[in-house]
């Protein structure tokens, strides 16, 4: 690597603030249980426009790496929700198995 482009690397590391964890953790976790009544008055009748509406304040969401698997199961409901794949799918019987596995969402 160009010693140039070492130094601008070096220097990156140096200024990047450290992140807190656990308050990350925290902030989703907080965030999350707020949108979830949303979450769900959409999931039981899913509109497009609203889909998105929704998609876009989850996508929003800071989150540590541990949460990553709720998250992304979270966005691919909603996904799976607006293809209407499967019209008679209970989608919130399905949001209900995702977040079984979290103690702190109920």
């Amino acid at each position: 690597m160009p010693k140039k482009v070492e130094e601008n690397a070096d220097q990156a590391q140096q200024t990047a603030p450290k992140v807190d964890q656990a308050q990350l953790a925290a902030d989703y976790e907080e965030s999350l249980r707020a949108l979830l009544p949303e979450y769900k008055q959409i999931l039981e009748s899913p509109a497009v426009e609203k889909l998105d509406s929704i998609r876009q304040k989850l996508l929003a969401l800071k989150l540590p790496a541990e949460l990553r698997d709720l998250h992304a199961q979270l966005v691919l409901l909603l996904d799976k929700a607006g293809s209407n794949s499967e019209p008679d799918s209970d989608y919130l019987k399905d949001l209900e198995i995702i977040i079984s596995k979290y103690d702190w969402v109920k």
